[in-house]
C-alpha cells in the first residue's frame, strides 16, 4: 500500500514538474506619430497603428477632421486623417484619444489659422524732407522677407541690409518693421516701395514712400554735376571726384565743389592745356565718405598710401562712379583727378593699355611746384592724360635693360614718347623740333625715368622731372595730339607748331631742384583693359 501511495506521488510530481509554465502577453497601443500639424489649407496624413488589441476612439471627433481606416492586418492599421480648410485666421487644436483594454493613447492634431499678412496701414506714406523715423506696423500670423527698391539707399531698415543677400533673405518675424528715413537734399520729391512677402503662402503686400525735399542744399552721393562744357561738337571728357570728402563738405558751392573746381583751374593752368581748354568737358561725380581720415583704406576710394609718395586705390570703385554720367561717348579713353583731402606731398597715376587711367592727387601747401597744382600738372595733365614718362633721374648710372624693354612695349601703346633710347637727332622721336628757331633748347639731354645713363630727354627741364609748370616740347605734342585724336580733329605736327605757345619758366633743371628731392609715385601701369 505504500508503495503504490509512494508511486502516485512520484508520478504527479513528475508530471507537475514536466508541465510547461504560461505568460500573459502585455497589451499595447502605437503610433507612427503622434502629432500631426496641418496648415490653413487642410489635406491628408497618415497615422500607422500598431496594436495586438482592439481599439477605438473614445473623443469626440470635430466636424472638420474625418477619420479613415484604409487598411488593417493582424496588429497594424493605417489610419487617414482629412481635415477641411481653415477659414478662419485662428489655430485650430484637437486631442484625439484612443481606447485599448487596458489603456489609451492621444494623437495631436493642429492646424493653423488661414495666413494672412498685411500692413496696418493702407495709405501710401508721405513724408517732409528731414530725417525722420517711422514704424509700419504689420498685422501677420506667418514669417516675412522684407524688400526694398535697390536705389532707395536713403531709407534704412532696422535689421535689414540691402547690400547682404543673407540679410535680404531673413525672414522677420516681428509685428513692426522700422525706417530710419535720411533727409532730402536732392532737390527732387524720391520714392520708394517696401514690400513684405511670404513665398510659400503666396502672400504679400506693398506701401510706398514719398519724401518730398525743400530747396537743394546739399549734393548726394553718386549724382554728378557739369563743371564746364566743350565748345565743339565731339569733346574730350574728364572726370573729377574727390575721396576724404563727407557729408559735411557737400553743401551747394561747399567745399566739395569748390575743390573739384580748383582741380580743374589746376589742369588747365598749364600748356598745352590752357590753348585746347575748349576741346574739354569736365564732369564732377560726388563721392561721399564716411570719414575724412584719408589713407587708411577707410575713404570711398580706399586709398592708402604706400612707401615713400605712393598712392594705391581701389581703382573698380572709381570707374563704377564715372558711370554715373549719362550720355557720354563710352568708348572714349577715361581720365580721372581723384583730389585727396588731406594736406601731403604724395600723388600716384594709373595708367592702362587702353588710355584709361586715374590721378591720385593729395591736396600738398608744400611751395611750388609741389603743392596741390603742381601735382595735378605731374600726375594728371602729364601722366594720366598726357601718357609721358618720368623724366627724373634718381640713380646715376645706366638704365637696366628690362626697363628699356618695358618703356619700348608701352610706347609701341602710345605711351611714353617723351623719352627714347639713341642721341641721333636725325632719328629721335623729337627730330622734327631740332634746329626749329622756336625750338632752340630741343636737343638729346641724356637721363629719365629714375636712370642718369643709357635714355634721353628732349630738354634739360620739364614737369615730368620735378613739377614745374612746363611741358617740353615733345610733351606738349603727346598731349595736343592726344587731344585731336579724342576729339577726331585732324591736325598735323606742322599745325601744332604754328599754334604752340612756349612759356618756359626761367631756371636750369638744376636750379629748379631741391634739396632731398623726393620724387612722386612710380606710375601703376596696367595692360589689362579697365
Amino acid at each position: 500500500m505504500n508503495a503504490i501511495k509512494c508511486f502516485i506521488i512520484l508520478f504527479l510530481t513528475i508530471i507537475i514538474g514536466c508541465k510547461d509554465e504560461t505568460t500573459v502577453e502585455e497589451v499595447y497601443l502605437n503610433f507612427s506619430t503622434e502629432y500631426l500639424s496641418f496648415d490653413s489649407k487642410g489635406g491628408e496624413k497618415q497615422v500607422d497603428v500598431y496594436s495586438n488589441s482592439d481599439w477605438k476612439i473614445a473623443s469626440e471627433v470635430p466636424e472638420w477632421i474625418s477619420v479613415n481606416k484604409i487598411a488593417s492586418d493582424d496588429d497594424k492599421s493605417i489610419l487617414m486623417f482629412e481635415l477641411t480648410e481653415n477659414t478662419s485666421d485662428k489655430s485650430r487644436v484637437c486631442q484625439m484619444y484612443f481606447e485599448y483594454p487596458s489603456g489609451g493613447n492621444v494623437i495631436n492634431i493642429t492646424q493653423s489659422g488661414n495666413e494672412f499678412l498685411q500692413f496696418s496701414e493702407k495709405e501710401n506714406l508721405s513724408l517732409n524732407e528731414n530725417d525722420t523715423v517711422i514704424s509700419l506696423n504689420i498685422l501677420k500670423n506667418v514669417p516675412y522677407i522684407v524688400d526694398i527698391n535697390s536705389d532707395a539707399d536713403w531709407i534704412d531698415i532696422d535689421g535689414y541690409s540691402q547690400s547682404s543677400e543673407s540679410q535680404m533673405a531673413k525672414e522677420f518675424t516681428d509685428k513692426q518693421i522700422v525706417l530710419n528715413i535720411s533727409e532730402n537734399r536732392t532737390g527732387n520729391v524720391r520714392s520708394a516701395y517696401i514690400v513684405i512677402f511670404n513665398k510659400k503662402f503666396n502672400l504679400s503686400d506693398t506701401i510706398s514712400i514719398n519724401q518730398i525735399s525743400g530747396e537743394k542744399l546739399y549734393y548726394t552721393d553718386g549724382e554728378y554735376f557739369v563743371i564746364q562744357k566743350a565748345k565743339i561738337n565731339n569733346p574730350v571728357n574728364l572726370f573729377i571726384m574727390g575721396d576724404g570728402f563727407t557729408v559735411d563738405d557737400m553743401s551747394i558751392g561747399g567745399k566739395y565743389e569748390e575743390i573739384m573746381k580748383q582741380s580743374m583751374e589746376y589742369f588747365f593752368s598749364i600748356e598745352p592745356y590752357s590753348s585746347y581748354r575748349d576741346y574739354f568737358s569736365v564732369y564732377s561725380v560726388v563721392a561721399e565718405s564716411e570719414t575724412d581720415v584719408v589713407g587708411g583704406g577707410k575713404t570711398k576710394f580706399q586709398t592708402r598710401f604706400g612707401t615713400g609718395t605712393a598712392i594705391s586705390c581701389n581703382d573698380d570703385m572709381v570707374f563704377e562712379y564715372v558711370k554715373n554720367v549719362k550720355y557720354i561717348d563710352e568708348d572714349k579713353p577715361v581720365t580721372v583727378i581723384v583730389p585727396l583731402n588731406i594736406d601731403k606731398y604724395a600723388g600716384t597715376a594709373y595708367m592702362y593699355g587702353n588710355g584709361n587711367s586715374i590721378a591720385l592727387c593729395p591736396m600738398s601747401t608744400e611751395l611750388p611746384p609741389y603743392d596741390f597744382e603742381g601735382i595735378i600738372h605731374h600726375e594728371a595733365g602729364g601722366h594720366a592724360f598726357g601718357l609721358l614718362c618720368d623724366e627724373y633721374v634718381y640713380y646715376d648710372k645706366e638704365m637696366p635693360q628690362s626697363r628699356v624693354k618695358e618703356i619700348k612695349e608701352w610706347q609701341e601703346l602710345g605711351f611714353y614718347h617723351n623719352l627714347d633710347f639713341t642721341d641721333n637727332l636725325e632719328i629721335i622721336r623729337w627730330k622734327d623740333f631740332v634746329g626749329h628757331a622756336k625750338y632752340s633748347d630741343v636737343g638729346a639731354f641724356e637721363g629719365g625715368y629714375e636712370y642718369q645713363y643709357g635714355v634721353w630727354r628732349p630738354e634739360e627741364n620739364s614737369c615730368m622731372n620735378n613739377n614745374i609748370p612746363y611741358f617740353n616740347v615733345q610733351s606738349r605734342w603727346s598731349i595736343v595730339k592726344r587731344i585731336m585724336t579724342i576729339s577726331g580733329t585732324d591736325f598735323s605736327i606742322s599745325d601744332f607748331m604754328e599754334n604752340d605757345v612756349v612759356n618756359k619758366p626761367a631756371g636750369s633743371r638744376s636750379e629748379n631742384m631741391p634739396e632731398n628731392f623726393i620724387p612722386l609715385g612710380e606710375p601703376v601701369m596696367i595692360k589689362n583693359m579697365k
